[in-house]
């Protein structure tokens, strides 16, 4: 963050290429590929919509096509485990959209921390 967007998107390519080279557990690796890796600069790029429905609207666009991927071209890698209950496709989507605005929120507020507290005094020592 403090370094930029582009140093953002270089250093999630050298991590998900290193995360697909060494961890053994490929979906994990695919995981943070595919969304969570890429999701702060996204959010980044985002949270630049002055219109705030609008941000939200491409927020959630960008997550439902992540997660459609996941369920209807990975379903057996990542979604094996789901109980019975969230086998029915719109409970997974009612879920993973809830879930992704908890996420979303508190990532934001883990970034105002950041900034306020972590960056600035990074910045007084060097």
């Amino acid at each position: 963050m403090s370094a930029g967007l582009k140093a953002g998107f270089f250093c999630y390519g050298a991590a998900g290429l290193l995360g697909l080279l060494l961890v053994p557990d490929k979906a994990n690796a695919l995981l943070y590929l595919l969304f969570f890796g890429l999701w702060p600069m996204l959010k980044s790029l985002l949270e630049r919509i002055p219109a705030r429905p609008l941000e939200w609207l491409c927020k959630l666009a960008v997550f439902n096509a992540v997660l459609s991927l996941f369920w209807f071209g990975l379903h057996s890698l990542f979604l094996p485990f789901l109980p019975e209950t969230l086998q029915a496709p719109w409970m997974v989507y009612a879920a993973g959209n809830a879930a992704f605005v908890i996420y979303d929120v508190g990532f934001s507020k883990l970034i105002s921390f950041y900034v306020a507290r972590v960056d600035r005094v990074l910045r007084k020592t060097s």
